[in-house]
């Protein structure tokens, strides 16, 4: 039987289009587009995560996190193009920390108290805050994203109120070792398992004295660029995502070592 080459196989249109699967029709090859462009968001953020603890196992971002220090604004990238590493000043007096005023590195933090990822991070930045106690200064700010986390906001708040009760690092690792239950009473729990005076801390809430505070964390986050938690900023310099223990070691061991080269 001789083969039509505009209808391969002897089939007429109608047969052929029936007998095409889905996804090579021009409605399926549509829906794919519009399927990745929603997923392509958070898959986003994730790939860049992974691809910052893969170069920093690699040593490959060794070279770009030297840069950090102030002395540098740019670096030399493989093509021989000058990439400017943007600067951003979030370092605030009124926030938690740790370490001194003085530290040759200030990490600040933006976090969401009911976070999985943030509550595995809080193991890594406060592992290398105890390691480098006097050279690492770290800044805990509030970033409660409401639309995955609804009542994050009420979270952190109590998490200010902790904090003027000097509480606030007792409460921070209490929420986030029982953050599967995290709600209105038991928010209290471990306030007062943190060691607060929970009349003084119900006062504190419901006088919205810290309402605002949360709020100006969040508007300063957007603007340095956070999108998502935790996200960090190392000598002002943008770091997303949870990057594990011996990561986030190796890393500030590098800044360190950058430093005293100089």
């Amino acid at each position: 039987m001789a083969i039509d080459p505009i209808r391969p196989y002897g089939l007429d249109e109608y047969e052929e289009e029936e007998t095409r699967p889905w996804y090579a029709h021009w409605w399926g090859i549509f829906l794919i587009i519009v399927l990745l462009l929603i997923v392509s968001g958070g898959v986003w953020f994730s790939l860049r995560v992974y691809s910052y603890y893969e170069k920093v196992k690699s040593g490959e971002l060794g070279p770009a996190i030297i840069q950090f220090h102030e002395k540098f604004t740019a670096y030399t990238t493989e093509s021989g193009q000058d990439l400017v590493i943007p600067f951003f000043d979030v370092i605030t007096k009124d926030d938690p920390q740790t370490g001194p005023d003085g530290a040759s590195i200030t990490i600040v933090e933006f976090a969401d108290f009911m976070c999985s990822y943030c509550a595995e991070a809080s193991l890594s930045v406060r592992g290398v805050a105890a390691k480098y106690p006097n050279e690492v200064r770290y800044i805990f700010r509030d970033f409660p994203i409401e639309s995955l986390h609804p009542g994050s906001t009420q979270v952190h708040i109590a998490g200010e109120c902790a904090k003027e009760q000097g509480k606030f690092w007792a409460f921070h690792d209490k929420v986030f070792q029982n953050q599967e239950n995290i709600d209105q009473d038991s928010v209290k729990a471990y306030a007062a398992q943190a060691g607060l005076d929970i009349e003084e801390f119900d006062k504190c809430i419901a006088s919205g004295k810290y309402d605002g505070e949360v709020s100006r964390d969040i508007e300063d986050g957007r603007e340095a660029g956070v999108i998502g938690t935790p996200t960090f900023f190392i000598n002002g310099r943008k770091i997303e995502g949870a990057i594990p223990s011996q990561a986030f070691d190796q890393l500030i061991s590098t800044i360190l070592s950058a430093q005293e080269n100089e």
